[in-house]
């Protein structure tokens, strides 16, 4: 399975919002077949521009940004990216895919 870098970009919220967030995403993954390789919190980001969350309408000036390391097939991959945004507290969603290499690299810099 590729190895796919999730970013999600997350209201400010409390912290046991974006736990359990993390965890239904986390179990849901390993559920469907892939592996969760490692949760990143990247920190909080002032955006130039306010985000509109489509359900509720409400904008949002300061996001979290935070990165999930996901071993998924491609479809499993579209899954999260869509059930991410169902999410009340994640805004917009996207991934790439990595190299082992540069997995590597970042474990290897911790």
């Amino acid at each position: 399975m590729p190895l796919y870098e999730v970013i999600l970009l997350t209201r400010m919220g409390s912290a046991a919002n974006m736990a359990n967030m993390i965890k239904a995403m986390s179990s849901k993954i390993t559920e469907e077949g892939g592996c969760v390789r490692n949760i990143t919190n990247l920190g909080d980001r002032i955006l130039t521009k306010a985000r509109v969350k489509h359900l509720d309408k409400s904008k949002a000036k300061v996001v979290r940004y935070i990165a999930m390391q996901v071993d998924a097939n491609p479809e499993l991959k579209n899954k999260i990216l869509k059930d991410a945004l169902l999410h009340g507290d994640c805004i917009k969603t996207f991934a790439h895919k990595m190299t082992e290499m540069s997995y590597i690299k970042e474990v290897q810099r911790r």
